[in-house]
């Protein structure tokens, strides 16, 4: 998943990630979510909207 550059800051990807973050809880019956981010350094944005690190892999 990813967000178009003329639709990044403005919110789309954090509804993106709520949406995964509820369909995980509501049919999966998970509180866990596995991200893998090509960003180079995504790490603020995803702590602003509660993900914490469990790993970073190089």
């Amino acid at each position: 998943m990813s967000v178009s550059p003329e639709h990044r800051s403005k919110g789309v990807g954090k509804l993106l990630l709520q949406w995964a973050k509820n369909f995980a809880r509501t049919h999966l019956q998970s509180n866990e979510l596995s991200l893998h981010v090509a960003s180079i350094n995504p790490h603020q944005f995803y702590e602003l909207i509660s993900f914490r690190a469990a790993a970073f892999i190089q």
